[in-house]
C-alpha cells in the first residue's frame, strides 16, 4: 500500500484544510476572560487620577504652608524704615529693634583728625633727612602710647614715609608735591583716628623735619624779571594757614621808586594797598616783611616773585559737634552710634538748618506676606473645588469627589479661618474680618487693603500678634525661638538654674598701658583647627586685640577678644556661641605673672561653655546653648525659648500664644510632610493598589496567552486530523477506480 504523508498547518491565521478563521475563533473564546483585564486597567485608571489629585492637592497645601511659615516668622523679620529730611549734611540708618519715633539732628562740626606737615624738601629719593641716625618719637593722643620710629642716617623723605606708614601705629605719611620750584616735596602726617583723643603729639624728632614752627622759605624770582637783583623775606607771620605769597610789580624803575603789590594766594586775589620797594623790611601783612636788593638792572612792570610761608598744622583735630534733639553732644568720630539707640549717623558736612528723621515700622514685608498667604489659600480652595466637583447632566465625578482626606482639610481651614485666636485673647485683633480679610460664599479669601493698611498704621504689633506666635513675660531675658505643630498655647513658668555661658579665657591680671616689653606668641586650638598669633614688642592691648580679631577672621573661627568690662586692662578672649560644644585652648610662651605681657602663661588653658540649664512648668526642661526647649510628653512640648540671663534667674509666668499662620502650619504639617504626612502615605498606597492591579493583569494575560496556546495547538491537531482523513479518503477513491477500471476489462 502507497505511503500516506500531511504537510497542513494553522500557522498561518485560516487552517489549510478547514479553511477556519482560528485567530478569530480564538479570540472570540477568550473575550469573555479578558473582560478580567478592562475591569482591573479601569480600577487602575481611577486610582492613577485620584494620585494625581492628590499630588495637587499637596503642591497647593504646601504652598499654603510655605506662605504661613512666612507669616509665622514674620515677629522676627519686621524691618524699620527710616526718612531724612537732609540727605547733604548726614546719613542715617537703623536697626529693626530701633524705636519709632522724630528725631532733630543739626551738624555743626565734623571731627577730624590730625595733619601736620614738615618744610619742602629738593626731592624724594636722594637728601638725607637726617644727619646721624635718630628717632622719630610721638604719640596719638596724650594719654596714648609713646611710638619710636628708628631714622638711620641717610634716610630720604620717600624712605622715612614708608618707614612710618610699615610702622602701623595709626599715623599716615605722604608726600605732596606743591609744584615750588626749589622745594617742592612735603611730608604731611595724618592721625587715622579722628577726635581730640587722637591729636598727634611729636615727643621727639631727630630728623631735619620741621613740624613745629612755621617756615617763611627764601622767595623765588620769576624766571623772566627784568630785575637781577634779589628779595629777602623775613618777620614773624600770624596767619593760621600757609600761603603762597606773591609779590608783583606794578611800576618799573629804581628801588625806593618801583611800587608793587601783594596776594596771599598766589594771584588769585590781591591785597588793596600798593607798597613801595625798599632795602628796608616792608610790612605786607600777616606779620611779613620783604626788602630788596639792588642789582645791575631797575624793576620793571610786572616782574614778580613767590614765598612759600608754610604751617605746620594744616589741620587741627576736633570732635563731631551736633545737636540731637537739642542736646548737644560731641564725638570723636563722624560714625555716630551711641546718640540714639539702635541708630547710626553718618556725619558729611555742617548742616545749614537743623534736620529731621522719622523711624517707623515697614509694614510692605507684612502686607506682602499677608497678600501671599490669601493667594495661597483661595489657590488651594479653587483647586479642592476642581478635584472634588460632580457633573450632574453628564455624571461624572471628579479625582477626588466625597473623598474624606479633602473634606477633612476644607472644613479645618475654614475653622481656623472663622475661629481665630479665640475672644479670650487680649490682642485689638481675634480674627481675620477685623483686619479686613473675609471669607466669601464661595469659600474665597478677600482682603480689604483700606482696613488692612489701617490695622497695621494702628496696630501693627497686634496684626504680627494675630498670624504668629507670640510671647508675652515682664523680664527681657527670654523670647520665643521656635513653636512646632505639638506646642500649645497657654501659661508657662520658667525658672532658670543654669545661665549658658561662652567658652572664655582673662588675662592674669591688667596690661600695662605701654604695651608689652617682649614679643609674645599665642597658640590655640579651635575643633580642628590650630593656629598662632606673634604680638610684636611694644603692642598695646587694643592693638592686642586688633591682632586677635583679625586672626580669628582669617581662621573662620567663632571667637572674639575685647576688654574686660569688669576689669579694666584685662584681656577677654572667647567664642562668640554659648553652650558646652564650644571649646577651645590657649598657650603662651612667655610667663603669665606679669603685667608687661599678655598674663595667658605657657600652661595650656581649656575654656569651656555652658549650656542652659532650668525647668518650665517644673519640669526639667532641655538645654542647648541659649536655647530652653520643652521635653517631650509634657505641656511644654514643641517649644523652645531663647534664654540671655547671664545668672539663675526665676523668669515667672509668660503667656505663649498661638497666632493663625501657627496653627494652619501645625495643621498642615500633618499632611504634607513628605514621607510620614497624611497625604503621602494616601498616595503610598494607592500607588501600592496600582502595582498590584498591575501584576493582576500581568497574571491574567499570561493566563489568556497560554489558553490561546493551548487553543493554538488543539486546533493544530485538528487541521492535522483532518489532513489525514482526506489523504485516506484520496487514496480510498483512487482504490475504487481502480476496481471499477478493471471489472470493466
Amino acid at each position: 500500500m502507497a505511503s500516506i504523508s500531511y504537510t497542513g498547518t494553522v500557522s498561518a491565521s485560516t487552517g489549510l484544510i478547514s479553511g477556519i478563521d482560528y485567530d478569530s475563533l480564538i479570540t472570540q473564546l477568550t473575550q469573555a476572560s479578558s473582560g478580567q483585564v478592562d475591569i482591573l486597567e479601569n480600577k487602575q485608571l481611577t486610582y492613577e487620577s485620584r494620585v494625581s489629585a492628590l499630588q495637587t492637592l499637596n503642591l497647593r497645601l504646601t504652598s499654603l504652608q510655605s506662605a504661613m511659615n512666612a507669616l509665622n516668622d514674620i515677629a522676627s523679620n519686621i524691618e524699620k524704615t527710616v526718612s531724612n529730611t537732609d540727605e547733604d549734611a548726614f546719613g542715617v540708618s537703623v536697626a529693626d529693634n530701633a524705636e519709632e519715633g522724630t528725631h532733630t539732628i543739626k551738624v555743626m562740626q565734623l571731627a577730624q583728625g590730625s595733619k601736620v606737615g614738615a618744610q619742602g624738601f629738593a626731592d624724594l629719593d636722594e637728601t638725607s633727612v637726617i644727619s646721624g641716625d635718630g628717632t622719630f618719637q610721638f604719640r596719638i593722643g596724650s594719654s596714648g602710647t609713646l611710638r619710636s620710629i628708628n631714622v638711620e642716617d641717610g634716610t630720604t623723605l620717600e624712605e622715612l614715609a614708608d618707614l612710618i606708614n610699615d610702622a602701623d601705629y595709626g599715623l599716615k605719611a605722604s608726600i605732596i608735591n606743591d609744584g615750588s620750584s626749589t622745594n617742592p616735596y612735603r611730608l604731611v602726617l595724618s592721625t587715622t583716628d579722628t577726635g581730640l583723643e587722637n591729636r598727634l603729639i611729636i615727643e621727639n624728632n631727630d630728623t631735619d623735619l620741621n613740624f613745629s614752627t612755621t617756615t617763611i622759605e627764601a622767595p623765588v624770582a620769576n624766571a623772566e624779571n627784568t630785575f637781577d637783583g634779589s628779595l629777602a623775606a623775613g618777620g614773624s607771620y600770624t596767619g593760621s594757614e600757609s600761603a603762597n605769597v606773591l609779590v608783583e610789580l606794578t611800576s618799573g624803575g629804581a628801588i625806593d621808586a618801583a611800587t608793587f603789590r601783594v596776594s596771599f594766594d598766589g594771584g588769585l586775589t590781591f591785597e588793596d594797598t600798593e607798597y613801595t620797594t625798599s632795602t628796608d623790611p616792608v610790612d605786607i601783612g600777616n606779620g611779613l616783611t620783604v626788602n630788596f636788593a639792588a642789582g645791575t638792572t631797575d624793576f620793571a612792570n610786572g616782574d614778580s616773585f613767590t614765598i612759600d610761608v608754610f604751617v605746620p598744622e594744616l589741620q587741627q583735630a576736633k570732635n563731631a559737634i551736633l545737636r540731637v534733639d537739642g542736646v548737644q553732644v560731641s564725638r570723636s568720630s563722624n560714625t555716630i552710634t551711641d546718640v540714639l539707640e539702635d541708630v547710626t549717623l553718618n556725619l558729611f558736612e555742617v548742616s545749614e538748618s537743623t534736620g529731621t528723621i522719622t523711624i517707623d515700622t515697614s509694614t510692605e514685608d507684612v502686607t506682602a506676606a499677608i497678600r501671599s498667604f490669601v493667594t495661597a489659600y483661595n489657590s488651594l480652595i479653587a483647586a479642592t473645588d476642581q478635584l472634588t466637583a460632580y457633573d450632574v447632566e453628564s455624571d461624572t465625578a471628579a479625582a477626588l469627589f466625597g473623598d474624606a482626606t479633602t473634606r477633612s482639610v476644607q472644613s479645618a481651614l475654614q475653622s481656623m479661618i472663622s475661629g481665630g485666636l479665640g475672644t479670650d485673647n487680649e490682642s485689638a485683633y481675634n480674627n481675620l474680618g477685623q483686619i479686613g480679610i473675609t471669607l466669601g460664599n464661595d469659600g474665597m479669601l478677600t482682603i480689604n487693603a483700606a482696613e488692612l493698611n489701617e490695622a497695621l498704621e494702628d496696630n501693627f504689633d497686634d496684626v504680627v500678634k494675630l498670624f504668629s506666635a507670640a510671647l508675652e513675660s515682664q523680664s527681657e531675658n527670654i523670647s520665643l525661638s521656635k513653636a512646632t505643630t505639638a506646642a500649645k498655647a497657654g501659661d508657662y513658668t520658667i525658672r532658670i538654674t543654669q545661665a549658658a555661658q561662652q567658652a572664655e579665657v582673662l588675662s592674669n591680671q591688667a596690661i600695662d598701658a605701654g604695651g608689652i616689653t617682649q614679643s609674645e606668641t599665642l597658640t590655640f586650638t579651635y575643633g580642628d583647627e590650630e593656629f598662632s598669633i606673634i604680638f610684636q614688642e611694644g603692642m598695646t592691648l587694643d592693638e592686642v586685640i586688633d591682632a586677635l580679631n583679625e586672626e580669628f577672621a582669617d581662621q573662620n573661627v567663632a571667637m572674639t577678644a575685647e576688654e574686660s568690662e569688669d576689669n579694666p586692662g584685662v584681656l577677654r578672649i572667647y567664642t562668640t556661641n554659648y553652650g558646652s560644644v564650644e571649646e577651645f585652648t590657649v598657650k603662651s610662651n612667655r610667663a603669665g605673672d606679669t603685667s608687661s605681657q599678655l598674663g595667658i602663661g605657657t600652661v595650656k588653658i581649656t575654656a569651656e561653655g555652658e549650656d542652659v540649664a532650668g525647668t518650665i512648668n517644673g519640669e526639667a526642661a532641655r538645654g542647648t546653648g541659649q536655647l530652653l526647649k520643652g521635653n517631650e510628653g509634657t505641656d511644654a512640648e514643641g517649644l523652645t525659648f531663647t534664654i540671655t540671663s547671664t545668672e539663675p534667674e526665676n523668669i515667672g509666668t509668660i503667656t505663649v500664644t498661638m497666632g493663625i499662620a501657627q496653627q494652619f502650619v501645625s495643621f498642615l504639617e500633618d499632611y504634607t510632610e513628605a514621607s510620614d504626612g497624611i497625604i503621602a502615605k494616601k498616595i503610598d498606597g494607592l500607588n501600592t493598589s496600582v502595582d498590584n492591579i498591575n501584576d493582576q493583569i500581568t497574571k491574567v494575560q499570561e493566563r489568556l496567552d497560554n489558553e490561546a496556546e493551548l487553543l493554538r495547538r488543539q486546533f493544530s491537531n485538528l487541521e492535522l486530523m483532518l489532513a489525514q482523513y482526506e489523504t485516506q479518503m484520496t487514496y480510498l477513491q483512487q482504490q475504487f477506480s481502480l476496481l471499477t477500471t478493471n471489472k470493466n476489462k
